[in-house]
């Protein structure tokens, strides 16, 4: 039996999933060669999650990448 202030087995610890990396507005500008205002209009929009930490706005990766593959324009078939 485990004393209750005993640290966790360390194959307790690697089975929680890793938390997603949150970009500033900068970063998702960045990553997207879309301005920086832009990215603060789609936030002020609510248009894309976002985790707010005090002052700071981030975006998470998958948030990021849900929101491109939603917006991602299909070719349309073209005439002959």
């Amino acid at each position: 039996m485990l004393h209750p202030l005993s640290p966790a087995p360390a194959a307790a610890l690697q089975s929680e999933p890793a938390a997603p990396q949150l970009l500033s507005i900068r970063e998702c500008a960045a990553r997207t060669g879309a301005s920086v205002a832009f990215w603060r209009r789609e936030v002020l929009l609510r248009r894309i999650r976002v985790y707010r930490l005090g002052d700071l706005v981030r975006i998470a990766e998958p948030d990021l990448a849900a929101y491109l593959a939603a917006r991602a324009a299909l070719p349309r078939g073209g005439r002959q």
